[in-house]
């Protein structure tokens, strides 16, 4: 084995060049996304629950939450991303049923967001910028930044981003297409350096007639420096209301 890489023990055969370093600085990261209704018409669309291509912010910002159940008050979701530095940032909010709550901080990403309470969400739960509301819900799609379904708890968004002064490694993606139907999609990673724009680095095709699942288990992880934004996303489908998942696995190591 070259000299700096070693092999994490992580149940996979993992290999990433690592340090001399405390082994608190290491953490793992599951990414996992969904979206039900992928259609011929709005194709591509990003791997989220809100659905549509996500638009990542430009600037930091304030974030709010809100509910498009009124009954959904006092309860408590906890909001994970990264500050105004690249920093990594979690934050707990009181939703305010139909009005948006504050979340405290700016926020430059917002990659997980889920119910901490101990009584089950009402309705959708949204973390967006602040916007018109119609009985909660956010009206400028480009706004919402994560998306909370009714019955998931929590975000389920393929999306993320590395936060400053670590490197990510990739060792596992997959895509399935969730209804087997006489179809396709057409699912991809994609990458964008700090200051770049996205690039395809993976493109796998799904049949519900066949194969529904792909999955790649990489002995060498794929490396990503701070500030790279990295999504799932489908680029095509063969019929409407496509019900595409898929999410990425990763190892983040603190930078010396």
């Amino acid at each position: 084995m070259p000299q700096g890489l070693r092999r994490a023990v992580m149940g996979l055969p993992v290999i990433v060049p690592i340090r001399d370093h405390n082994w608190n600085d290491v953490k793992q990261v599951e990414k996992f996304g969904a979206n039900h209704a992928v259609d011929t018409a709005t194709d591509p669309e990003d791997c989220w629950s809100q659905g549509g291509t996500y638009t990542f912010l430009a600037a930091a910002a304030t974030l709010y939450v809100s509910s498009d159940s009124a009954a959904d008050t006092a309860k408590s979701i906890n909001v994970q991303g990264l500050d105004a530095n690249w920093n990594l940032q979690t934050k707990s909010v009181t939703l305010t049923g139909q009005t948006q709550a504050v979340i405290g901080g700016t926020w430059l990403r917002v990659f997980r967001a889920y119910n901490e309470s101990a009584t089950t969400l009402a309705g959708n739960v949204y973390i967006a910028e602040t916007d018109t509301l119609t009985t909660g819900t956010p009206q400028t799609a480009s706004k919402i930044k994560a998306k909370i379904d009714l019955g998931d708890g929590q975000t389920m968004m393929a999306i993320y981003t590395v936060p400053n002064g670590y490197t990510a490694y990739m060792f596992r993606w997959y895509t399935t297409l969730a209804i087997s139907r006489a179809s396709y999609a057409v699912v991809q990673i994609k990458k964008r350096l700090s200051g770049g724009v996205f690039r395809t680095t993976r493109e796998v095709g799904l049949t519900g007639a066949g194969n529904s699942i792909y999955q790649e288990l990489l002995n060498i992880a794929i490396p990503y420096p701070a500030k790279t934004d990295l999504k799932i996303t489908i680029l095509e489908v063969g019929a409407n209301d496509m019900n595409i998942d898929g999410g990425f696995d990763l190892l983040l190591v603190a930078d010396a």
